[in-house]
C-alpha cells in the first residue's frame, strides 16, 4: 500500500482510477496466493488440495478487495491534495 501510495500511475483528480484498484488487489493477492499455499500444503501435504484451495481463495478475496477498494476510493476522509502553486 505504502509504496503504490508514491506512484502516480493510475491516479487522476487525487483519486485512484479503477485500474489501479485492480493492480493493487492482484498484486497483494499474488502473496496472499502464495501464503496460502504454502500453509494448505503444509497441512495437508497435498499438493492438488493445496492448489485447489488456493486458487478458490484467489478467485473469491481478489474480487471483494476490488470492491473494497473502489468503495473506499469514494471516500474523502485521510486524503492528502497537493497544491501546484498559490494565489
Amino acid at each position: 500500500e505504502r509504496l503504490m501510495n508514491h506512484s502516480k500511475a493510475g491516479r487522476s483528480s487525487g483519486t485512484d482510477s479503477a485500474q489501479r484498484s485492480i493492480v493493487k488487489a492482484l498484486i497483494w493477492r499474488l502473496f496472499a496466493i502464495c501464503n496460502t499455499l504454502a500453509v494448505c500444503l503444509f497441512i495437508s501435504k497435498d499438493f492438488s488440495m493445496a492448489y485447489k484451495v488456493a486458487g478458490s481463495d484467489a478467485l473469491f478475496k481478489t474480487a471483494l478487495m476490488v470492491f473494497f477498494e473502489r468503495l473506499w476510493a469514494k471516500i474523502e476522509w485521510g486524503k492528502d491534495y497537493q497544491v501546484d502553486f498559490l494565489i
